[in-house]
């Protein structure tokens, strides 16, 4: 029997506070030692609309 995966919780990221989780991600990727193509890709990464 196969039993399908269900996400159990969502969070809501108003439009207006995208650019501040971007810098989140991209401080976030900086302090894991990233390179600078992937704290861009980080910082771009809040700003992605799933719908």
């Amino acid at each position: 029997m196969t039993v399908p995966l269900h996400p159990f919780r969502f969070v809501s990221v108003a439009t207006a506070q995208r650019p501040a989780l971007g810098e989140l991600f991209a401080r976030a990727a900086q302090r894991r030692g990233l390179d600078d193509t992937e704290v861009a890709a980080a910082r771009t990464t809040a700003q992605r609309c799933w719908r």
